[in-house]
């Protein structure tokens, strides 16, 4: 195996990623001519262990065939190379799931419900203030690897984001918002420049910044009853997982989702994973987030989704969203998008040019 320092095998063994990562660099090596057969053969593997729609590896096997790729090509930007050569289609059911969902927005609520699927246990957490949202991931703490492995799992991460984004909405790349990352600027980041948004390196923390505007678009291969279909199998794939490789993010969202009537007390989210409330309390923080958040946020994606598609009454929809108010429902989500629900509501339909919504 390539040698990791010490701190870099803690805690990941039980970490799994989906084969499709390994698998596209691998592709990407092969068609520089490089033959990585010798370093799989080092960590017990085959090219054909990565074969499959539900095959799998551990994030140390990753980090080991990232770090073998690194040092025989001497190119540290293999990161970026790799997120700009996955297409959506690499992610499977979650994959095709995402590009028939209605917008961007949709698009992203799918990703963060399903992260799992592909990376484990990585939380991606999503703000918003007046006029962007902002995807910021919460990478493994017990993985503390050296700078070029740092920048190719960070960029693979960040930079995939940004151009799935691209892909979904047909275009080269979108240009609104940034890449942010808290490291500096690495001496290949020119090669990769022209297809990135702008992007800014030496930052206090890695984020995708995007105007929400961008998040409202409508997709050109939305269609409802393919999503759902391949949702049906991204649910299937979630709970072969449940054993323990589901993150508690992803579950928690998962329940706010899917919820009948009011969202649940804190107290009641934690008895209905089967835990205290100071572990479920502590576990969130471990992750990042807390259950406000989580729960601020699945209210403020109903809250588009029901202004979107629905013709309820502005009142009707505080209600279904849990607030007693109206008042209040209007001045919080004029904090997450900058604009009144009404005027919301006005806007999308001009964009759309009041065509009915599937």
């Amino acid at each position: 195996m390539p040698a990791l320092p010490p701190d870099t095998n803690a805690g990941l063994s039980d970490i799994s990623v989906t084969a499709a990562y390994p698998r596209r660099l691998l592709h990407l090596l092969a068609e520089r001519g490089q033959d990585m057969a010798p370093a799989l053969r080092t960590l017990g593997l085959q090219a054909a262990d990565l074969d499959g729609a539900e095959a799998r590896v551990s994030m140390l096997q990753y980090a080991a065939i990232a770090q073998a790729a690194i040092d025989a090509t001497g190119d540290e930007g293999l990161g970026c190379a790799l997120a700009l050569n996955t297409p959506p289609t690499a992610h499977g059911p979650l994959g095709y799931a995402i590009m028939t969902a209605d917008t961007l927005g949709e698009a992203l609520t799918l990703g963060l419900r399903y992260m799992p699927l592909l990376q484990g246990k990585a939380v991606l957490t999503y703000q918003a203030d007046a006029t962007q949202a902002i995807l910021c991931p919460q990478f493994n703490a017990a993985m503390t690897p050296p700078l070029p492995l740092k920048r190719f799992f960070t960029e693979a991460f960040m930079v995939g984001v940004a151009r799935s984004a691209a892909w979904l909405a047909g275009l080269e790349r979108i240009d609104e918002g940034e890449l942010w990352f808290d490291f500096p600027e690495p001496p290949y980041h020119s090669q990769y420049a022209a297809l990135l948004p702008a992007v800014h390196h030496g930052m206090p923390s890695t984020q995708w910044r995007v105007p929400l505007s961008v998040l409202q678009r409508r997709l050109p291969l939305a269609d409802q009853a393919s999503c759902a279909r391949a949702l049906a199998q991204c649910d299937r794939e979630m709970a072969w997982l449940a054993g323990g490789a589901v993150n508690l993010c992803a579950r928690v969202r998962e329940h706010l989702q899917v919820k009948s009537g009011p969202y649940p007390a804190v107290d009641d989210m934690a008895s209905l994973l089967k835990m205290s409330s100071r572990t479920f309390k502590r576990r969130l923080a471990e992750q990042g987030t807390s259950f406000s958040a989580l729960l601020e946020e699945a209210r403020q994606l109903e809250a588009i989704t029901l202004l979107r598609r629905s013709p309820l009454p502005l009142e009707r929809v505080a209600t279904e969203l849990g607030y007693a108010d109206p008042a209040n429902f209007t001045r919080a989500f004029k904090r997450w998008t900058g604009l009144t629900p009404s005027a919301f509501r006005d806007k999308d339909k001009a964009d759309r040019g009041d065509a009915p919504l599937p």
